[in-house]
């Protein structure tokens, strides 16, 4: 069982079952893979996946993930400016009000359609 870490195109891997870490930050171009088996324990602290123009974070989780001290894991999704941007919330109670002042629409699978989300939750 293995955690890797890949960092600017180097890839780490931990033969462990077990890894713990306190507040973890993986940085744009970062690549983590917790395999089958494998757990990565954050103990204090919250897991940050960042992203700016040069990249994202990667966070490929095949094991599991807890959190020993109550964390949570966040997102930093890097957006540029004017342009369309499909994004997908894989965690229930997100707010719209993060994206004030920029164009939102919902997809529905069933019809193929796109319905403008005109009503926000500020944050």
């Amino acid at each position: 069982m293995k955690i890797k870490f890949t960092i600017l195109g180097l890839m780490f891997v931990f033969a462990a079952s077990l890894v713990s870490a306190q507040e973890t930050t993986v940085w744009p171009n970062t690549y983590i893979t917790i395999e089958s088996g494998a757990t990565l324990d954050i103990k204090e602290g919250n897991l940050v996946l960042k992203s700016d123009a040069s990249g994202d974070a990667s966070l490929i989780d095949i094991g599991s993930i807890t959190f020993g001290g109550g964390g949570e894991t966040q997102v930093q999704r890097y957006l540029t400016e004017g342009q369309w941007h499909l994004l997908s919330s894989p965690v229930s109670n997100s707010l719209s009000g993060m994206f004030l002042g920029d164009y939102l629409q919902r997809h529905t699978e069933s019809s193929n359609g796109w319905t403008d989300i005109s009503r926000t939750i500020t944050i």
